[in-house]
């Protein structure tokens, strides 16, 4: 994860992406990383791969018509010329 500052300063994001970035990270940091006391990096990496999968499939976000993240990227992929990896 990326701080909005380095983002900003080195324009690698613009506009309302720094806004969605920066409450992404606000919703990990308190979600995941303040609740837990980790040992060690892999025990990190477990508890985001679980945080991750519930955040992007289970959990309704605000912005996409309170649509999981995966609800909203397969019904709006149908005009895509693109093929999903899965």
């Amino acid at each position: 994860l990326l701080s909005g500052r380095t983002q900003i300063e080195n324009g690698s994001v613009s506009g309302g992406k720094v806004t969605y970035i920066e409450r992404f990270n606000r919703t990990y940091r308190n979600e995941l990383l303040d609740l837990y006391l980790f040992q060690n990096l892999d025990e990190v990496r477990e508890a985001t791969y679980w945080w991750m999968m519930e955040y992007n499939e289970q959990r309704p976000h605000d912005s996409p018509n309170d649509l999981t993240p995966a609800e909203c990227l397969s019904k709006n992929t149908g005009n895509s010329i693109y093929e999903l990896s899965t």
